[in-house]
């Protein structure tokens, strides 16, 4: 079964521009805090949705396949 990724828990948003302002404030503590919300997880910088692999196995399948052209299968 396939879920919107932005339905994933993720990290609140605390203002206007997503998850930027935390992301600068302390990068090192945001992102292994990211963590604790699963393998993939949403986050919006700014106005664009995006994601954070936290899994090494989905980080590897991800670059292999973009060298490769094909979209990685996550599921």
């Amino acid at each position: 079964m396939f879920q919107d990724i932005f339905e994933l828990p993720g990290p609140p948003i605390n203002s206007i521009v997503g998850h930027l302002l935390d992301l600068s404030q302390n990068p090192l503590e945001f992102l292994t805090n990211c963590r604790d919300y699963g393998d993939i997880v949403p986050l919006r910088l700014g106005l664009t949705p995006t994601c954070l692999l936290t899994n090494p196995e989905y980080i590897e399948l991800v670059l292999k396949n973009r060298v490769k052209g094909n979209p990685p299968n996550l599921h």
